[in-house]
């Protein structure tokens, strides 16, 4: 129950592939491409090779957060082109706008977190550190919205994991809640600016 999953397709779907092994996978591949757009080409020693061109930091960050963006769209294209074409040789019933809301919501949460790990790299020159941050603080949440949903005395932690944003509604049977979707939104904008302002104000030998 922690993570939707009742015995109903649309439980099943969001208690495996939605709730946990996509997302898992998912949050990976964005932690890791967040991860390796700065502070993997820092400890390359690319960075500052890059800066030293006519290219300011402020547009070196936004360009690889368009790209981590165009990542986690093209992985969630792929986990719902999947979805439905599993879904219609299993011929189970469980309608492509809730597979559309659920993984619009994947993909936010997914940026979520690659953005951590980019923010965290414009602070920070190391990969490894800043991986490690990111999948500590994504296993904290996860556990937030489980444990939360089974201990009464921790669901006001529970509303604050952004699993909670994404799977809390119920998307694959209500759709994902408005307001869920906007605080998904607004987590890699925030770590947006705080990436802009790291690596602004730190000094990269440039």
């Amino acid at each position: 129950q922690a993570i939707g999953y009742d015995g109903s397709p649309a439980g099943y779907l969001q208690g495996t592939l939605f709730g946990l092994i996509g997302s898992l996978l998912v949050i990976m591949a964005a932690a890791t491409a967040g991860a390796r757009a700065i502070a993997g080409e820092e400890e390359a020693g690319m960075l500052e090779l890059l800066l030293a061109h006519p290219l300011s930091r402020t547009r070196l960050v936004l360009q690889r957060f368009a790209a981590l963006t165009a990542t986690c769209a093209w992985l969630g294209l792929v986990v719902w082109a999947g979805t439905l074409a599993a879904l219609r040789v299993a011929d189970l019933d469980v309608g492509v706008g809730p597979v559309t809301a659920t993984t619009a919501g994947l993909v936010l949460l997914a940026l979520g977190f690659g953005a951590l790990a980019l923010a965290a790299g414009a602070l920070a020159a190391h990969r490894g550190p800043v991986l490690g941050v990111t999948a500590a603080l994504a296993v904290g949440a996860y556990l937030a919205h489980t444990v939360g949903s089974q201990v009464d005395a921790l669901r006001p932690v529970q509303r604050l994991s952004p699993f909670w944003w994404y799977l809390g509604g119920d998307p694959l049977r209500t759709g994902l809640d408005p307001g869920h979707l906007a605080l998904l939104a607004a987590v890699p904008l925030v770590l947006l600016g705080v990436a802009l302002w790291s690596l602004n104000h730190r000094d990269v030998a440039v």
